[in-house]
């Protein structure tokens, strides 16, 4: 079986206004040791932005200066021996907030031409 069949996860993301620094990500690793977690899904954005040095999106203004949150989580995690699954959602507001403001032509539609449900889902 594969580690993905047999781990404990543990499940986070960004949260909004918070910030994010060397102390933050450490933080989040020991938290994820404690709950005895093997695994850490991260949603390492929000709005848009991104917590790590990126040529697709730009870093989040909360983020700390010089500090890549992403690689910190995964040198951290791997030292004590937990997998980091970093998870991008496009899929909202909430995620991709930025870009439906910069390319209103990705946000999906219904028939009726009105954003779909009343979040703006994207397809980037």
């Amino acid at each position: 079986m594969s580690w993905y069949e047999l781990c404990t996860v543990h499940f986070d993301w960004v949260k909004h206004g918070e910030r994010l620094g060397k102390d933050y990500a450490e933080k989040l690793i020991e938290k994820t040791a404690f709950m005895s977690a093997e695994v850490l899904i991260y949603c390492p954005q929000i709005g848009g932005y991104v917590v790590y040095d990126s040529k697709v999106a730009p870093k989040s203004p909360y983020v700390d200066n010089d500090v890549d949150v992403l690689e910190i989580l995964i040198e951290k995690g791997h030292e004590k021996g937990i997998k980091i699954v970093p998870m991008f959602l496009h899929t909202s507001i909430g995620g991709a907030g930025l870009q439906a403001k910069e390319h209103p032509d990705w946000i999906i539609r219904r028939a009726d031409g009105k954003p779909h449900w009343t979040s703006m889902w994207m397809c980037i």
